[in-house]
């Protein structure tokens, strides 16, 4: 079980602060705090409920915690009222002063209650086996390092591979040699490779500019980005540029999709809905689309006719300007009877 939080805003009462409201001893003792003192309701256990609570409360000028509220609800009214339980307990803060007077401020924070396995039997766990696939996001920079808008009317062509950026993530993945047992935990992470772009189509540089955190992974995509055949250069004012390319390299460990639903129970099968689909959630919150459109796609699997997440899987791809994509996914959702789809079908889809 895990239970985190981060500071969202922090507002005052009468206006702007000089100095922030703080948990004695900082962020850190707070999420100490905040794993100590959390007790995960049984029945959210049992049922596999996770979720994240918005919660918002005034720091007063002697630093005692009042007027607590929920923003935005986990979806569970259990996790909610543990969350207020946990903040009522706090300690006295240091408020927040200015002019060198104490005030008392409004503080949002978000908490998150997440489940770290599913629940299924140990040897379910033990058998347990991982796909690792790689994805690529494109950002294009010219001599400058300026970003190079697609309606760049200087630019005749951007940069491609082969043709299509679906073509650069199928590379990725037919030739992606990290271990699956590199990786032991179902996530998300990025490596931002950056390469430069020859007139004649070479890559003659690729260097790590964000890294996942993971040496293997950082290494693993900059071996796959060093070794891709030629592109198909920039083509600027009628000729062959050098341009630099950020390619967000997205890792992801996935469960094989072998009996992935079959044999588990209702209780099981909405749990892994709900662990991916909240995973989708944060991910779509931070603006995170295509790792959101991952998790979407994966909540599916175990429960394929789910509005809620054939609707953000069809926004995520709105986003990410995949429309054909997101089209053929809003006419699921319209053939499934609902009216969801219908403005964004207007909107997006010409037939």
């Amino acid at each position: 079980m895990h239970v985190n939080a981060q500071i969202l805003r922090v507002d005052s009462v009468h206006g702007n602060v000089d100095v922030l409201p703080d948990f004695p001893g900082g962020s850190n003792e707070m999420m100490s705090f905040l794993s100590k003192s959390i007790n995960y309701p049984l029945q959210a256990k049992e049922n596999g409920w996770v979720g994240k609570v918005y919660l918002k409360f005034i720091v007063k000028d002697d630093g005692v915690i009042d007027s607590i509220t929920v923003l935005k609800s986990s979806g569970y009214k259990i996790l909610d009222n543990e969350a207020i339980r946990v903040i009522n307990k706090m300690p006295k803060w240091k408020p927040a002063t200015r002019n060198f007077k104490p005030i008392k401020c409004y503080f949002n924070l978000p908490i998150k209650f997440s489940l770290s396995e599913g629940i299924v039997s140990e040897n379910q766990l033990n058998n347990r086996e991982y796909n690792l696939t790689a994805k690529a996001n494109l950002l294009f920079y010219d001599a400058y390092n300026n970003l190079i808008k697609s309606n760049n009317t200087r630019y005749n062509s951007l940069p491609s591979f082969e043709g299509s950026s679906e073509k650069l993530s199928n590379y990725l993945r037919s030739n992606n040699k990290l271990l699956n047992n590199t990786i032991k935990e179902k996530k998300c992470n990025f490596s931002v490779i950056k390469i430069t772009i020859e007139p004649t189509g070479l890559i003659s540089k690729s260097e790590i500019a964000f890294s996942s955190g993971s040496v293997p992974q950082d290494n693993e995509a900059i071996r796959l980005v060093s070794n891709m055949p030629k592109w198909k250069p920039a083509i600027k004012d009628n000729e062959p540029v050098k341009t630099y390319c950020k390619i967000a390299v997205l890792f992801t460990t996935e469960i094989n999709d072998i009996d992935i639903s079959n044999g588990l129970t209702e209780q099981q099968r909405d749990y892994n809905f709900r662990y991916y689909y909240n995973l989708g959630i944060d991910d779509f919150r931070a603006n995170e689309y295509e790792s959101a459109s991952s998790y979407f796609n994966h909540s599916l699997l175990y429960d394929a006719n789910n509005i809620d997440a054939l609707y953000n899987l069809s926004i995520s791809g709105i986003k990410l300007n995949k429309m054909e994509y997101s089209c053929e996914i809003l006419k699921r959702i319209q053939m499934l009877g609902k009216p969801d789809a219908d403005e964004l079908i207007k909107k997006y889809c010409s037939n």
